[in-house]
């Protein structure tokens, strides 16, 4: 396993090439976040966009992909070059906050999204390589997935329930119609995280799912979490 950091910014194409040359190792199981990740990470490809590596002392081969540019475009970029390294099953991790959660719950499951945000990774000319133009999204949110995270969240010990993500154009500042699909609905979840890197996985016909982390959530809790699941996915 090679340890020097490649400081360059590619294409997911040019990337692939550069992390073959490094023995890259093929990875069906892939944690895409937006979120910082306490696990021990071999880190050896990075950019101004993200990192990728793999997990120090795991015995499952499990590749690591940390978002430094938060964006639509790079949430897909990073899937379809996971997915092309060998990826079967992503787990996307991002920010959320609940407008209403009286349970206090930390960790949010994503089982659907509603995207009023005008935003879609697919927009545009489509890459037959990774998928049809008008792709099924029935399901985009494995609930097989899902349902190991629920137990594995109850499991670690944080509070945690299944949500609806609401992404809106602009979750700093939301719009009337925004707030009145959060008074109609009180599992909702606000986030412009995951989303994307979700769509882009059921374009490519991938297992996928997301989790949203609550700022409360502790560092110790959210290891253990982790763990759990990467010893059940």
């Amino acid at each position: 396993m090679a340890e020097k950091i490649i400081e360059m910014s590619f294409t997911h194409r040019d990337i692939i090439k550069q992390l073959r040359e490094y023995n890259f190792p093929d990875t069906p199981i892939a944690i895409i976040s937006s979120v910082h990740l306490p696990l021990e990470t071999n880190f050896f490809y990075s950019d101004k966009n993200y990192q990728a590596g793999t997990i120090n002392n795991f015995e499952k081969p499990v590749s690591i992909w940390q978002i430094k540019n938060n964006t639509m475009d790079i949430w897909r970029e990073i899937t379809r070059t996971a997915a092309a390294l060998g990826t079967e099953k992503t787990l996307f991790i991002g920010k959320g906050f609940a407008p209403y959660s009286p349970d206090g719950s930390q960790v949010h499951i994503i089982t659907d999204h509603i995207n009023v945000s005008g935003k879609n990774p697919l927009i545009g000319p489509n890459d037959e390589d990774f998928g049809t133009r008008f792709p099924d999204m029935t399901g985009l949110y494995d609930a097989e997935l899902n349902s190991i995270l629920k137990s594995c969240s109850e499991d670690a010990g944080p509070l945690c329930r299944e949500t609806i993500c609401l992404i809106p154009k602009n979750s700093l500042k939301l719009s009337k119609l925004e707030k009145q699909i959060i008074d109609l609905k009180n599992d909702i979840v606000i986030s412009e995280d995951v989303f994307a890197g979700a769509i882009s996985a059921k374009h490519m016909s991938l297992h996928s799912t997301g989790l949203l982390i609550d700022k409360t959530l502790s560092g110790h809790n959210f290891n253990k979490l982790l763990n759990n699941i990467l010893k059940r996915i």
